[in-house]
């Protein structure tokens, strides 16, 4: 008796146990065991394989093999998520980065192998083949009503000595901050489309989210930006602010924030960037000027901010229920909030959950001054 003879002669409790316990990777392998296994074990795959599809946006068969899975009769209308990420790697011929690259400089294959990858991204960047590629997909994507989208972008990475370019690495990569192609090429993809989302979302490191002075200062790039995320019914977004919105950029910040106060944004992260002691840090007054009647949660990471400011802003802010204060030092805050400075917060501010790591409070004397 064949091996899928015994299989299938199971009843069928048992046998949907098998498939629920089988590995995700494995449940492909159960599938070439014969036709009756496959349409057997069809709806759970689906459902495990194709619901979420990541693709890498820097890597051109990720972004093609998205689009013909998308277009399956039987997988495409399965998929609800896409998780875009920016796998954006360095030039692997640099090798001062990292111990990694000295074992890759050692092979030549692995070499080769990394080179022809880094000048297939440059290439595809270079061409617009990229840009081309994710409007086929988002229109793809309004055929089977993909539900939601996240944008993935971080600030380290390394080649593997195999040749290999991993994502999420610990080692940071010589990225700066500004680097938007791959963000910009989503969104202008999404505002030429014609599809409907129910949210975007996004986990960016530092310097990855949308850049606020610069899309201020371009105003093409802000309409764009605007009308993209106009096609999201819901928005979580990460924003950067590592230019300092103060003088001459002021303006360019508050033009930013402006548009997007517009949106149905849920939840907002807004991320300086990295400085040495003793440098200005942004402290984003522009923000404090402006109203979110849709922000339930708010993340502020390295900024110095006042207490009255902080504390105005967000009373103003009626829908905010949870708010993360990371590495931030807060300016003039009543004495002796060092350890309460989160209860404080929330009480003084009527945002019920306040919490902090690496924040710092910062008051000054006036009286023990005058008596000096």
């Amino acid at each position: 008796m064949a091996h899928s003879d015994t299989l299938l002669g199971m009843p069928a409790e048992m046998f949907d146990l098998i498939v629920e316990s089988t590995e995700k990777k494995d449940s492909r392998h159960l599938r070439l065991v014969s036709h009756e296994c496959a349409a057997k074990v069809l709806n759970t795959f689906r459902e495990r394989c194709f619901t979420s599809l990541k693709v890498m946006l820097a890597t051109e068969s990720s972004i093609t093999d998205t689009i013909d899975i998308i277009k399956h009769p039987d997988f495409g209308r399965t998929v609800k998520s896409l998780p875009l990420v920016d796998d954006t790697a360095t030039d692997p011929t640099h090798f001062w980065f990292n111990p990694e690259y000295e074992r890759l400089k050692r092979d030549a294959m692995s070499l080769e192998k990394a080179v022809a990858a880094f000048n297939a991204q440059r290439s595809m960047r270079g061409s617009g083949e990229d840009r081309r590629l994710l409007k086929q997909l988002f229109r793809e994507c309004g055929e089977v009503a993909v539900k939601s989208v996240h944008f993935q972008s971080y600030d380290g990475g390394q080649w593997s000595a195999t040749g290999e370019w991993q994502v999420e690495a610990d080692i940071p990569t010589e990225w700066q901050a500004g680097d938007d192609h791959c963000l910009f090429t989503v969104i202008l993809a999404i505002a030429s489309s014609t599809v409907q989302f129910d949210d975007f979302s996004m986990t960016a490191e530092h310097g990855r989210g949308i850049p606020i002075s610069q899309y201020g200062s371009q105003p093409q790039k802000g309409v764009i930006c605007k009308a993209a995320l106009s096609h999201f019914d819901v928005l979580n977004l990460s924003v950067c602010a590592h230019d300092l919105d103060d003088g001459g950029l002021k303006q360019d910040a508050r033009e930013f924030w402006s548009m997007m106060t517009e949106l149905n944004i849920r939840s907002l992260e807004v991320q300086g960037w990295k400085y040495d002691e003793g440098e200005d840090v942004p402290t984003l007054t522009t923000l404090m000027e402006h109203d979110f009647p849709y922000m339930t949660s708010l993340t502020l990471h390295e900024f110095r901010l006042g207490w009255d400011d902080l504390v105005s802003f967000l009373r103003r802010q009626k829908s905010l229920r949870n708010l993360d204060v990371l590495f931030t030092t807060v300016g003039d805050t009543p004495q002796g909030l060092d350890n309460t400075i989160c209860a404080e917060l929330s009480r003084v501010s009527g945002v019920p959950r306040v919490k902090e790591e690496g924040a710092r409070s910062d008051w000054f004397d006036w009286e023990e001054m005058d008596s000096e």
